[in-house]
């Protein structure tokens, strides 16, 4: 290769730039004081189904537009986790189903909390296109993105899947019968 080749070669793709930008931003979520450790696995109980609070994460999602945010938080579930990194994760879920339904008329997004046994079972469903059924084994990979180039870099998805099991839940996705898409976590109550 030429010097201008290599130096072309050498220099960061916008792509990867985002990316690492990702890594950053799940490090420090990773060191938010909210994340520090309180007990011996360094997790604390917390009200998720706080509507003020559940709003709030919701809110933090929606860049304005004319979509409905429903939320619905059955009384105070608490649950064992990181707060500050569980938040983030609910921002994703929310802004995610947000650009599922953009350009809707009828767009909508629902987020609820409920009590589940031994559980908190939060859920964010939309009324989008759904998940592609190529796409649904591949969705948590990281850097698996079905947003165009520039728009996603395939991270969001990881990184909270990585934070949900840390904390002991679990994150799963699914297509509604009635359609769009429905992401499901279920942490350990607290």
């Amino acid at each position: 290769l030429g010097r201008r080749d290599r130096r072309h070669a050498l220099r960061p793709l916008p792509r990867s730039r985002r990316a690492a930008r990702h890594l950053r931003q799940a490090r420090g979520l990773r060191d938010h004081p909210s994340a520090r450790a309180r007990d011996a696995d360094g997790l604390a109980a917390f009200p998720l189904g706080q509507g003020e609070r559940l709003r709030r994460a919701c809110g933090a999602g929606a860049r304005g537009g004319r979509t409905a945010i429903l939320v619905k938080a059955e009384g105070e579930a608490r649950v064992v986790g990181h707060e500050g990194p569980l938040h983030q994760v609910i921002v994703n879920l929310v802004d995610n189903a947000l650009y599922a339904v953009r350009g809707r008329e009828d767009g909508r997004v629902e987020v609820s909390v409920a009590r589940d046994g031994e559980h908190v079972a939060l859920t964010v469903a939309d009324n989008g296109p759904g998940i592609a059924a190529a796409d649904m084994g591949k969705i948590f990979e990281p850097f698996f993105t079905t947003k165009p180039v520039g728009e996603g870099t395939g991270l969001g998805l990881w990184i909270s899947f990585s934070i949900v099991r840390e904390c002991g839940g679990s994150i799963s996705a699914a297509n509604r019968p009635q359609g769009g898409a429905e992401f499901v976590i279920r942490l350990p109550a607290g």
